[in-house]
């Protein structure tokens, strides 16, 4: 069966186009930053457009866990936003009108519309929590845990999850009352002031802000009244000294709905007077935050001149490839209109999925209108996922879809793997990893890396970063193993030092949970079902059991183990256990497989360059 669609989870290693590599080549390896930030350009047909904006909140999901990479889309410039309203105020700054998604609006600082609960349950307040994703949900009740309830007239700070902007402000204004409608006034008048006050000191940062028509929404304000008093609170701040400082360049007043905007324009030409034409602007449509991103009129200048609408992937150099690679395919597998588009989706975790994921992969079937078509065999499992007619929106719901399905598999996976890990090595009881790292990046001038990087560089592979795994659990369960076998009647406990290339995603799993056969086994293991290594850096140039790589593979991830390796007797494809009198079976030419995976202990993880092709 062809499976030229794409890849979606390509728990072997990746194959990323050479298009995509060329960051890396044409830098010097020898001081490649693999933690710096990169960026990859990709153009976007209307028709990919249209079907990726349909599930955007999956999409920014995906790029968020997978890759950790920042996602803007950037509409042609025919479709490029420009306000309705225009003018300068007191001391230059720019005030603006806009309809437009406050969701996607760029600016350093947006302002939510929020209850003193912060539970972000309706209207923009939901709007903006799904589209910032689960960390604006966290932070914010993170805040009221600290702080209590915000009290109308005050606002709360938190972070901006995947939204564009540097910090989110979550502003609690009055529900109406017509019975005291001059308080309400004054309740909105307060919050939109301190929120001026905080975003201007110059030590935030912020040159932009975004501003809603606070209450006025679920909260019931008439949209005339609250535009005049939002709009007059603004005029007065920056006429009147600005008691925060003079940081804010840029102040927006935003709303998707016809008759907010009409009601903001009206009260900004009623109290400022006639404004200027609206200025088009290049709008971004962002859905992952990037911690160094540069305020409002700093950078942000695209190069290339393509006119159409575009996305923009930055992050680190390893995973920003990976990301364009999966993204490309994606796109490549819509297929044509009125062609049948499909994609296939590689992932061992398919074989550990059950009844409950099974019908849930059932209902997205029939929801997305897709023909999904499950193949299983040696080499591993795959989904192929078809759409009639070229229907790309349901192809792209479903793939994201089935991604999210095997992102949560693949977490309580290794939940349980980990906790099998602990009660083997007696590590009771057991404490979550949470953000703890496994890794240690060793200093090139130590001679731990020196001699790493002289022994691969024979081989072909040039070592670009040297990390030492610290798990004193699968140390304990090592040395356990270790033990056991030692005491076996006529056992002999040796070990050797190993290699085994892993994904790139799966850099981080082995230090934690240890090597899995499930997710680094070749795709024909003519040795038997077990764990490979090898003993030589050279076969891991040629690939090994694993299989050549790709001229496209610029990186290989590779660690270095001690193995159990024990009294070592021949492989062969039906073993699932190692032979009787044997712990590990080889070929003789310097693979060995283990049937254990205490048997292996990570000790280095390697991050290498492939030696460069030739003219």
């Amino acid at each position: 069966m062809a499976t030229s669609g794409l890849a979606l989870l390509p728990l072997l290693e990746a194959r990323t186009e050479a298009g995509a590599a060329r960051t890396f080549w044409n830098s010097s390896p020898e001081h490649a930053d693999l933690k710096g930030q990169e960026k990859v350009d990709i153009a976007l047909a209307a028709r990919e457009q249209a079907a990726l904006d349909q599930s955007w909140g999956l999409l920014a999901d995906l790029f968020h866990s997978k890759f950790g990479c920042v996602l803007v889309a950037t509409p042609a410039p025919s479709e490029a936003s420009s306000p309705v309203y225009r003018t300068t105020l007191p001391g230059g700054t720019e005030l603006t009108v806009w309809k437009a998604d406050l969701t996607r609006h760029a600016a350093d600082a947006v302002v939510n519309a929020a209850n003193g609960q912060l539970q972000h349950h309706g209207g923009l307040a939901a709007a903006l929590a799904r589209a910032g994703g689960a960390e604006v949900t966290e932070e914010s009740e993170a805040w009221v845990r600290k702080y209590g309830l915000v009290p109308t007239g005050g606002f709360a700070v938190t972070g901006p999850g995947r939204l564009g902007c540097r910090v989110l402000l979550h502003a609690v204004g009055p529900v109406w009352s017509p019975a005291t409608p001059d308080l309400c006034a004054q309740q909105l008048r307060r919050v939109v002031g301190r929120v001026l006050d905080y975003a201007d000191r110059p030590a935030r940062g912020l040159r932009s802000l975004a501003l809603p028509a606070i209450s006025s929404g679920i909260f019931g304000f008439p949209p005339d009244r609250c535009a005049w008093e939002i709009v007059d609170v603004v005029d007065a701040f920056f006429a009147g000294g600005r008691r925060g400082g003079g940081g804010l360049r840029e102040v927006h007043l935003v709303s998707n709905e016809d008759t907010t905007v009409d009601a903001l324009r009206k009260a900004a030409e009623a109290r400022l007077g006639p404004g200027r034409p609206g200025r088009a602007r290049e709008a971004f449509r962002t859905e992952e935050q990037s911690p160094r991103r540069a305020p409002a009129g700093q950078g942000g200048q695209r190069g290339g001149g393509v006119a159409g609408p575009r996305l923009e992937l930055t992050g680190p150099g390893v995973e920003v490839r990976e990301a364009a690679a999966w993204l490309r395919r994606l796109l490549a597998g819509l297929g044509g209109e009125g062609h049948d588009g499909h994609v296939v989706l590689e992932d061992p975790l398919l074989l550990c999925l059950g009844a409950a994921e099974h019908a849930a992969l059932g209902r997205l079937q029939a929801s997305a209108g897709v023909l999904m078509t499950e193949h299983v065999g040696r080499g591993g499992a795959r989904l192929v996922v078809t759409a009639a007619g070229g229907a790309g929106e349901g192809l792209v719901t479903a793939a994201l879809g089935i991604e999210r399905l095997l992102g949560d598999a693949r977490r309580e996976w290794i939940r349980e793997k980990e906790d099998q890990l602990w009660k083997l090595a007696g590590f009771q009881p057991r404490a979550p990893a949470g953000d703890r790292k496994f890794l240690e990046a060793v200093e090139a001038s130590k001679q731990e890396f020196r001699d790493r990087k002289k022994h691969f560089k024979k081989a072909g592979l040039q070592v670009l970063k040297v990390e030492r795994v610290e798990n004193e659990v699968l140390e304990a369960a090592f040395q356990q193993r270790k033990t056991l076998v030692s005491g076996q009647k006529g056992a002999w406990a040796h070990t050797k030092r190993l290699y085994q290339p892993v994904p790139w995603f799966t850099r981080n799993l082995v230090p934690r949970i240890g090597f899995q056969r499930l997710l680094t086994g070749p795709p024909e293991p003519r040795l038997g079902d077990g764990i490979y290594f090898v003993q030589d850096p050279a076969q891991l140039a040629a690939g090994g059991p694993w299989g050549p790589p790709s001229g496209a593979d610029v990186l290989a991830h590779v660690f270095e183990a001690d193995v159990l390796t024990g009294g070592s007797g021949p492989g062969q494809e039906t073993l699932m256990t190692a032979p009787a009198g044997c712990h590990s079976v080889t070929d003789g030419a310097g693979t060995f497989v283990v049937f254990c995976p205490t048997q292996a202990l990570p000790r280095y993880l390697l991050t290498c360059a492939r030696a460069r092709p030739g003219p």
